[in-house]
């Protein structure tokens, strides 16, 4: 009598998931002097950790921001960046908007005087 053996090895589906962040956007509670204001924009809870901002005032793009590098806590990353703009366009709340993009898609935000 002939064995029949089978065999069973399980299958790994590795599926890579990617969680898109959240943004949190951060503008000067007072008065600042000088004629530069300090925009933020936070981005957490997201997974790949590559992003890329950016940012835009009344539909133009700006260039002169900072991007810090993400940083990682558990399973999920956080970024952070910064873009400096002119007092006056501030003050008469022009349009500005942070622009995350991330494997899981672009999440964007307006950021306008309180």
């Amino acid at each position: 009598m002939k064995s029949l053996w089978c065999v069973w090895s399980p299958v790994l589906s590795i599926r890579s998931t990617s969680t898109a962040p959240t943004l949190f956007l951060l503008a000067p509670c007072g008065s600042e002097s000088g004629d530069m204001v300090t925009l933020g924009c936070l981005a957490t809870g997201f997974n790949p950790p590559a992003v890329t901002f950016s940012w835009n005032k009344g539909g133009t793009a700006l260039t002169d921001f900072i991007q810090y590098p993400s940083v990682q806590k558990g399973d999920v990353y956080t970024g952070v960046s910064q873009v400096r703009v002119r007092k006056q366009d501030w003050d008469t709340r022009q349009n500005f908007q942070c622009v995350v993009n991330h494997a899981a898609g672009t999440v964007q935000a307006p950021i306008t005087e309180p």
